[in-house]
């Protein structure tokens, strides 16, 4: 499920941030359509706003078009 929805938009994307952000709000949703309990979809919602508060300097830069990608080589700033 969620593993498969990670490595999808990471093949796509090449960007681990936005894959980690796009599996996390995914695991509610999976939660919610295989029809999971109600405290596990409660736990995943809160762990996804987890992740997405984590992220948000990689969110910062992903709206700035400045996160980087998988393969790509950083620059160094002085």
């Amino acid at each position: 499920g969620t593993l498969s929805v990670f490595a999808v938009f990471l093949a796509i994307s090449r960007i681990v941030s936005l894959s980690s952000i796009i599996a996390a709000i995914s695991v509610s949703g999976l939660m919610f359509f295989t029809g999971q309990p109600i405290p596990y979809e409660i736990f995943a919602i809160t762990g996804g706003m987890y992740v997405i508060w984590r992220h948000r300097s990689n969110i910062e830069r992903l709206l700035a078009g400045k996160e980087p990608r998988i393969g790509q080589k950083l620059s160094t700033e002085s």
